[in-house]
């Protein structure tokens, strides 16, 4: 599941991600929360909290991720996730050299970090 948090303000859309996320999740949540910020503001700043409860994606989430990503890449300013997984964190490296987009991954337990990070 994916709830989009209190933290999110202007140019900054903020999302807990709980359990197993699901290509609705993105659909339904996650990517229209991201779209009204980017009509909004042009360039937007993002964060992911992965909580203890997190389980991962399905891969029709992982692919609409992909998707939206992919086509509004030059849209996002930095992005911040918090608890990922170390696959994760290696791919947002990656991703990071490969795009002007600023990543960071956070440990869990680094939500205030992160959130100052991007503000």
């Amino acid at each position: 599941m994916i709830e989009i948090m209190g933290e999110s303000a202007d140019d900054l859309v903020a999302a807990r991600a709980s359990g197993k996320i699901t290509a609705e999740d993105y659909s339904e949540v996650w990517v229209p929360a991201l779209q009204k910020a980017i009509d909004a503001h042009g360039k937007i700043r993002a964060l992911l909290y992965m909580d203890e409860t997190f389980d991962g994606w399905e891969l029709g989430a992982m692919w609409e991720d992909a998707k939206f990503g992919l086509s509004r890449m030059d849209e996002f300013e930095k992005v911040a996730l918090v608890g990922a997984p170390e696959w994760v964190d290696k791919i947002v490296e990656l991703t990071g050299h490969l795009t002007s987009i600023t990543f960071k991954s956070f440990p869990t337990g680094s939500l205030d970090e992160a959130l100052g990070w991007l503000r």
